[in-house]
């Protein structure tokens, strides 16, 4: 469990990237949040009754909470990374698909207001 523990501190702490635009400069510390909250539900399930299965719903339910902020593929792959380290320190060796498919889909395209 302190794996989990001192993962979740560390992610608390990422600096944010230098060269980056000001839209997601302003959502990192979303980003760094939600990322804690993965980290958390894994932390909750292994004091629990850790199964396969019940990481990778966590996994799913944490995905959607990722989805409005993604709008690249690079800023998708780093949510997938983190996950695959999560996964790692629990002993989960893949996904099912799971992460392939995040990074894949395209993000929802922002509705305009009309006038």
């Amino acid at each position: 469990m302190s794996r989990l523990e001192d993962f979740i501190e560390a992610t608390k702490h990422v600096a944010e990237p230098s060269a980056t635009t000001k839209s997601q400069i302003e959502a990192r510390p979303e980003l760094n949040r939600l990322l804690v909250i993965a980290a958390f539900d894994f932390v909750q399930i292994t004091r629990s009754a850790p199964g396969r299965e019940a990481y990778l719903q966590a996994m799913d339910h944490g995905l959607e909470r990722f989805e409005p902020l993604m709008t690249t593929p690079d800023a998708r792959r780093e949510v997938a990374e983190f996950y695959v380290d999560l996964m790692d320190i629990v002993g989960i060796d893949n996904s099912d698909g799971r992460l392939d498919a995040f990074v894949a889909r395209q993000p929802a395209v922002p509705l305009k207001a009309s006038n």
